[in-house]
């Protein structure tokens, strides 16, 4: 589970980013010296949050840290704990089971989360408020035997579809993660944590405590896109196209590369800009009669 993290297919090569990463690493570092640390990533859809998401959780995997990767799903925030499962559930699952009993020992409070690590059966406390804090208080206890070993880091993504029980428990491990070399990488769209109360919270107290530093993420500069169209269409766009991506993409990444695709499967071509008629009245122009591209596609969305 530690190691060189796993690169995907949608591994494309990081763009316009240069000083988001030189944070990221910063941050990364610091935690592998033992400060522990939680590094939000915000920004509207389709912006790139996701993409430096992966390449932060790669980064840390490359220093040896424990990989706990989740994710929340707009169909999931009705499911307590549901990015917590994803992300704890998994490396639980895989150890050796004399190695799973003895990270485990003590920590009976867990089998409210997975019922299926035949954990030993907890006595009901009648308060339901304390036995959420005795649940929190297991997987912060978890968590810092698991950096005994080797850093962690505990990736979530689409934070702002998150349940309340979540932002909760988030909350309640990154005040203490200050003295274990334990990384709590989250990303979210800014524009949504307004109408999420707890993620809210979550982000205004751990700033506040100095707990936590948030990353906003904004559009790519022009020259950057280049690299994203020219990743697409399999060698150097027009400069005339690149400006066209530029201004219609807004500085996203991924409404770049999506009207890149349709520029390339549909053949568009290139885009020329308007031209003075010399058939026209001084001081006017007409439009250019060569063809243009067809319909833009809607902006897309990133998970």
């Amino acid at each position: 589970m530690a190691g060189a993290a796993e690169r995907g297919p949608t591994d494309a090569p990081l763009v316009g980013r240069s000083a988001e990463l030189t944070r990221v690493r910063a941050v990364v570092d610091r935690v592998a010296g033992g400060q522990g640390r939680m590094l939000l990533l915000a920004g509207p859809a389709g912006i790139g949050k996701s993409r430096l998401l992966e390449e932060a959780t790669a980064l840390a995997g490359d220093r040896g840290f424990v990989m706990l990767r989740g994710g929340a799903r707009v169909l999931g925030r009705g499911l307590a704990y549901a990015p917590i499962l994803e992300a704890l559930g998994p490396y639980l699952r895989a150890l050796a089971p004399g190695q799973r009993v003895r990270l485990l020992d003590g920590l009976a409070d867990l089998g409210r989360l997975f019922t299926d690590l035949h954990l030993p059966p907890t006595e009901p406390l009648g308060d339901p408020a304390l036995e959420r804090t005795r649940l929190f208080e297991a997987v912060a206890r978890l968590l810092a035997r698991m950096a005994e070993r080797a850093p962690v880091v505990l990736a979530m993504d689409d934070l702002h579809w998150a349940d309340t029980a979540t932002a909760e428990l988030l909350h309640y491990v990154a005040r203490g993660v200050s003295g274990h070399p334990i990384l709590i990488l989250d990303a979210y769209r800014s524009g949504e944590a307004a109408r999420q109360p707890a993620l809210q919270a979550l982000v205004q107290d751990l700033r506040r405590a100095g707990l936590a530093e948030e990353l906003r993420l904004g559009g790519l500069a022009p020259e950057a896109i280049r690299s994203p169209a020219r990743a697409v269409l399999g060698g150097e766009p027009p400069p005339a196209l690149v400006e066209l991506l530029a201004a219609r993409a807004a500085g996203s990444p991924l409404i770049t590369t999506t009207l890149g695709q349709r520029a390339r499967t549909q053949r568009w071509p290139v885009p020329q800009r308007r031209r003075l008629d010399p058939r026209a009245k001084r001081g006017g122009t007409r439009p250019d009669p060569r063809p243009r591209p067809g319909p833009w596609p809607a902006a897309a969305r990133d998970r």
